[in-house]
């Protein structure tokens, strides 16, 4: 048996039978993202703290903007949360900016004035 054959929610199958595999769908789900990746949520929070910046709002008025609870966005511009793809969704039409931007950085997509001030607010700690 290999892991693939383990589901989610810690059943796997083995012939005719479910057997339970304790801790299975934990250890799958506990596997460290790289840090680095542009799909960690540290990641995805410092790009819609650059949005949100670019647009002078607070947290609550953005997070309101499109219809996410306040708490809830706190939660994911600080990395703490995963931004689901219906809030990117929202996002992204509400404030004209791609999914891609959102989850992967691109700012291929974007107009030149947005990406721009986009940049300049994502690296202005790295210099």
């Amino acid at each position: 048996m290999d892991i693939s054959s383990i589901r989610q929610d810690g059943y796997f199958f083995h012939r005719r039978f479910f057997y339970v595999c304790k801790n299975a769908a934990k250890q799958q789900s506990e596997a460290p993202m790289n840090p680095h990746s542009p799909f960690n949520p540290k990641s995805v929070g410092r790009r819609l703290e650059a949005l949100r910046e670019h647009h002078h709002l607070n947290k609550a008025d953005f997070s309101d903007s499109v219809g996410i609870d306040r708490s809830s966005y706190i939660k994911i511009e600080r990395g703490d949360k995963p931004l689901k793809a219906e809030m990117a969704y929202a996002i992204s039409e509400r404030w004209g900016v791609s999914m891609d931007y959102l989850y992967r950085g691109r700012l291929t997509e974007l107009p030149a004035p947005l990406a721009d001030s986009l940049m300049r607010s994502l690296t202005k700690g790295d210099l």
